[in-house]
Formats: structure tokens, sequence, C-alpha cells
């Protein structure tokens, strides 16, 4: 070796940067062919001017270019952590039931539409032998009237929670309130009335 290393114009044999590089002294002379690294005379390099140069190269392969190894690998922990706390957060927030999962607020809202719509459909067989004997016709809008409110109050009642991701939850209080056939519900329900 011709001199102290990091002195300037200090230069060293293929063999000792391939050493100091950890690569083969073939990638060290295919570097300086591409001009990755600077070569100075017959096969000699400058210590401090090639590791430099390595570092550079090195970095601008990492993603992000401008920051070294470590910063990327930081910065991606970083994001890796904030992620996971977000998680989290948001599983806390659905077990202690501050927030809900979509597909159980939907599944509820169909079954209360269903609902609505079986008992708003059983409306007119229910309220229509009633009206029809109705000897005017305000008594005969103040029978619907009941009706209609009566079949809102019902609504009301029924007790609508969105299922949890096994499909527990409040669906089979709602189905045991639902009527299967409105034909039959009315039928039942006018029994009662008459």
């Amino acid at each position: 070796m011709s001199g102290a290393a990091g002195s300037t114009g200090a230069t060293y044999p293929v063999g000792t940067m391939a050493k100091l590089l950890l690569m083969t002294e073939r990638n060290v002379a295919g570097l300086a062919q591409r001009g990755v690294i600077p070569k100075s005379e017959r096969g000699r390099y400058e210590l401090v001017p090639v590791v430099q140069a390595y570092i550079r190269y090195l970095r601008d392969r990492t993603i992000g270019g401008d920051m070294t190894g470590d910063e990327n690998l930081a910065n991606a922990k970083g994001r890796m952590v904030k992620a996971r706390a977000r998680m989290a957060e948001a599983e806390a927030d659905l077990l202690d039931g501050t927030v809900l999962r979509r597909a159980a607020v939907e599944a509820a809202w169909e079954r209360v539409l269903v609902a609505l719509r079986m008992r708003i459909l059983a409306l007119p067989a229910k309220a229509a032998p009633v009206m029809h004997a109705a000897p005017t016709l305000a008594e005969a809008s103040a029978v619907l009237t009941t009706a209609v409110h009566d079949l809102l109050t019902e609504l009301a009642r029924i007790p609508v929670y969105a299922a949890d991701g096994d499909g527990a939850g409040g669906a089979a209080a709602e189905r045991a309130d639902e009527p299967e056939d409105p034909a039959a519900a009315a039928t039942a329900d006018d029994l009662a009335m008459g």
C-alpha cells in the first residue's frame, strides 16, 4: 500500500478496494468501467473518493434517492407503526361499539325495510273491512289514520341491532316480530279487531 488510509493521493490495489467494499475484484473493475467509482491509475484506486462514490451509488439506488437506507427503513417502520396503531384504534372502536361494520349496518337496514314493506303490504287487508263498515268518509279516514299510526308504533318497537361478524345480534328478535305472510297477519289482526 502506498500511503496512509485517507491521505490525499494515496492509492490502493483493486484487491484492497474489493475487501473494503465487500465485493469481488471483478465487481470493483465493473463499477469503475461504468463510472460509478473513480479509477486512478493502472488498477489502483484512491480510498476516500471511491468509498464516497460507492455510498452515493447505493443511496441513489434506494427508494427515495435523497435518503440513506437507514432513513428509508426508519420511514417505512414509522408508516408501519402508524398503520398498526390505526388498526388497533379501529378494532377498539369496533369492540366498544363506537363504530359498526358496514356490512352489519346494511344488513340491519335491510331487515328494517323488509319489516316495513311487509307491514305496509298488510295494511289494506287489515284496514279494509273496518273502513268498509264505516258509515261516513270521516270515520273511514279516522280508521285509516289509526291503522297507519298503529303500524308506525309497531315498527318503532322492533329492536334493530347491527349483527356482529358471525351473524349474531338482534336479528332473531326482529324476525320473531315479523309476520311471514302479510295476508295471514292481516287475517289474524282482523279477527282481533272485529
